[in-house]
């Protein structure tokens, strides 16, 4: 079986660019940082009864068995002092005023 290909929701300038290129039918090149992506854009439409199509209730139930209490052995009191800590600290430059 296929994997199933993660959907990103795309800010408004990916967005444009990306409808662009469809419309065109042309692959758009797009840089981020030190890197260069060539996307070949492929248009789907989904149809809601298709949504659970490839949807394996086994399988969800094995990765739920494989990972349940896989995390016991944290120690949650520390993390959520982390945490707190971070918060009290600001993890922004002074400058970043998102």
């Amino acid at each position: 079986m296929d994997e199933p290909i993660p959907t990103y929701v795309a800010d408004h300038d990916l967005a444009a660019l990306l409808k662009a290129a469809a419309a065109r039918d042309e692959p758009v090149r797009v840089k981020a940082e030190t890197s260069t992506f060539v996307v070949r854009i492929v248009q789907e439409s989904v149809d809601d009864d298709d949504l659970l199509a490839s949807y394996d209730p086994e399988a969800v139930s094995a990765a739920l068995d494989a990972y349940s209490g896989s995390w016991r052995d944290l120690n949650v009191d520390a993390i959520k002092e982390t945490i707190y800590q971070a918060r009290e600290t600001g993890s922004r430059s002074p400058g970043d005023q998102r």
